[in-house]
């Protein structure tokens, strides 16, 4: 259990999606705007990422390994989490549809998230099983939401301040990112995957 925590922990500060690996800056920017849908990705990633991650796992692990086919890794990939993300919304959508109803309007953005597919072959360069791959999955979830979460309620800020003409708009953002991954750099020591 002691292994599982220690992934959680590194995927989502020491070896964080946004800020060390530059996965995600898209949805970042364009769903940051306001804290309430920032927590609605956030929530929808902590929902689909732990299922794609521990699914593109036994993909690889027991069919495209044994069969000496990892040539095949990124297409395998892409159509198991574009699978695996529509079957988790529509399972949403018949248990929970209030939830779905929420978050419907991010399951696009899911789909062609760059950060949904990074994590899924990140986690596949690690001999993981399919409990760390959904761990690491959860992980990687919580540091993205953690990132969306702080830059939301960062650009709430900004919106208020006095920021000098040249830095207004995607300036300020960019450098606050900038800001943010060099401060997250402190927890690469702490169990990095690198």
């Amino acid at each position: 259990m002691n292994e599982q925590i220690l992934i959680l922990i590194s995927a989502g500060l020491a070896s964080n999606l946004v800020l060390d690996h530059m996965l995600g800056v898209d949805p970042v920017l364009a769903v940051s705007r306001r804290i309430k849908p920032s927590l609605n990705l956030s929530l929808l990633m902590l929902l689909v990422l732990p299922v794609t991650t521990t699914g593109t796992s036994l993909i690889y692990s027991r069919v495209l390994l044994p069969l000496d086919m990892v040539f095949l890794q990124v297409g395998a990939t892409v159509l198991c989490t574009t699978l695996l993300i529509l079957s988790t919304a529509s399972l949403m959508a018949r248990l929970k549809p209030h939830l779905y109803s929420r978050l419907e309007l991010y399951i696009p953005i899911l789909l062609v998230n760059c950060s949904v597919l990074g994590v899924a072959l990140l986690d596949s360069v690690h001999p993981y099983g399919p409990v760390e791959s959904a761990f690491f999955g959860l992980g990687s979830a919580l540091g993205f939401g953690i990132v969306i979460v702080l830059i939301s309620a960062i650009r709430e800020r900004i919106a208020v301040a006095d920021v000098p003409a040249r830095f207004r708009g995607t300036s300020i953002l960019l450098i606050t990112l900038g800001l943010m991954s060099m401060a997250f750099m402190g927890f690469n020591g702490f169990g990095s995957f690198r």
